[in-house]
């Protein structure tokens, strides 16, 4: 059986500025190495749809697993889950068993603030 692969999508124009230093990806190799995955690349990319639609797209055809981290968020900014589906060519859905899973979570972590 072949080794499995993976890529890493860094998304956030912060990171490129240097405004934030990347720490998911450095982390997220080594925890891929750990479980046996070859990490083939860390592509960091700026908040722009384009951009991470083209990336998001050439390394779903060179990696067993494509990951992402960052531009998930509640910002203007945040565009990852948008640019992901249009990559895949699929229809953003929303799971409200999800939604009311992560706001439990998050109410029942931060004094049961929505």
């Amino acid at each position: 059986m072949p080794t499995p692969t993976a890529i890493l999508i860094v998304v956030g124009s912060e990171v490129l500025s240097a405004k934030v230093q990347d720490e998911n990806g450095p982390w997220a190799a080594r925890r891929l190495r750990d479980l046996g995955v070859r990490l083939l690349a860390i592509h960091t990319v700026p908040d722009r749809i384009d951009e991470v639609v083209e990336v998001v797209d050439r390394a779903r055809r060179r990696a067993d697993w494509v990951f992402t981290s960052g531009g998930v968020g509640p910002t203007h900014d945040d565009i990852t889950v948008c640019s992901v589906a249009r990559a895949l060519g699929r229809p953003l859905e929303r799971c409200e068993e999800l939604s009311a899973a992560i706001q439990a979570l998050h109410r029942r972590h931060n004094g049961g603030a929505d």
